[in-house]
């Protein structure tokens, strides 16, 4: 089970660097494979508790539904920095040790998970990144609003990649600023965790994704 996290390449731009040492870059892959989806949880301190505990079962139900639509399924987090916890995968078993390996702490830094993500499913068309926060960017040093706007490019950036971006906010999300990241103002919702909100939110979520049958 591979892991990643985002590194320099030596032409200077960013990439994919896994732990079995395969280097992922937007620049020198092209889509060979079908429906490609990543998971990208939140993992900042402010989602410890009964939010990250719904985001984890929400997301293990969303991976089995859409290995049966014909997906494959990726699982990445951010906090302050981004990592993907398993490429996507075909195996149901590998995709739920790599949720329940999810742990809180730290900041919001959205703009390296979208970033991440986006580089993960460059082999992939259609693809498919689903967003779970609570909040907005943040990060140690940085300004909010310069970390809201590094977000918003790095979430333009996927969507020029014909990169499909759901999102799921729930108790102190930005409704609004979710529709910006979102590739549709449809495509963004916000939730509770009472009664199950936020993992029956993400679990329903795989009808809609965009499949290549």
């Amino acid at each position: 089970m591979s892991r990643g996290k985002l590194s320099y390449g030596q032409d200077g731009e960013l990439v994919l660097l896994l732990s079995d040492g395969k280097r992922i870059g937007h620049t020198n892959n092209s889509p060979v494979g079908n429906n490609g989806v990543i998971l990208l949880i939140d993992c900042s301190q402010s989602m410890a508790g009964d939010k990250i505990r719904q985001a984890m079962a929400g997301a293990t139900e969303f991976a089995k539904s859409a290995l049966t639509r014909g997906a494959v399924v990726g699982v990445a987090s951010f906090g302050d920095e981004a990592t993907l916890l398993v490429e996507t995968s075909a195996n149901p078993d590998e995709i739920c040790r790599a949720v329940e390996e999810i742990t809180t702490g730290g900041y919001t830094n959205m703009a390296a998970g979208i970033t991440l993500a986006s580089i993960a499913l460059s082999e992939y068309m259609p693809r498919t990144i689903v967003l779970v926060t609570d909040g907005q960017p943040n990060l140690r040093g940085m300004t909010d609003a310069g970390e809201r706007e590094k977000a918003l490019d790095a979430a333009r950036a996927a969507r020029l990649r014909d990169i499909r971006i759901i999102c799921i906010g729930v108790d102190g999300a930005d409704l609004e600023f979710l529709k910006l990241i979102a590739s549709a103002p449809s495509l963004a919702q916000k939730v509770g965790c009472g009664n199950g909100g936020l993992q029956n939110a993400l679990a329903a979520s795989v009808d809609r994704l965009r499949l290549k049958g």
